[in-house]
């Protein structure tokens, strides 16, 4: 999930929380249908922000903070290197950049 969207989701589920609280506290026998909702709704809710919402394009090297990744091998899945300072690292998927191999495209 993307970093700006997270705070929103959880201040909205806490507020679906205080909300059914509120509800059963006023209307008892609405509790067991509240909760059953607010369980389901949730997690549904964020599984679809989740899917549906663009992840962000992590480009910021971790040595130098400079916008400078970009992959080791263009054929390859893995391994990206920092233009500004030559950091590598074999591990992180080039996916990550906002790029895919030639052969992933359609």
């Amino acid at each position: 999930m993307s970093p700006w969207l997270s705070v929103p989701v959880s201040l909205g589920a806490a507020g679906g929380l205080a909300g059914a609280l509120a509800l059963a506290a006023w209307a008892p026998e609405a509790a067991v249908g509240t909760a059953v909702g607010v369980v389901i709704l949730v997690p549904l809710g964020y599984f679809l922000a989740c899917t549906l919402l663009p992840g962000v394009e992590e480009k910021t090297c971790p040595r130098c903070r400079e916008d400078a990744l970009e992959p080791m091998d263009p054929a390859e899945r893995y391994g990206v290197r920092c233009a500004a300072c030559a950091y590598e690292d074999p591990d992180v998927p080039t996916a990550r950049l906002g790029w895919e191999p030639p052969d992933r495209r359609p």
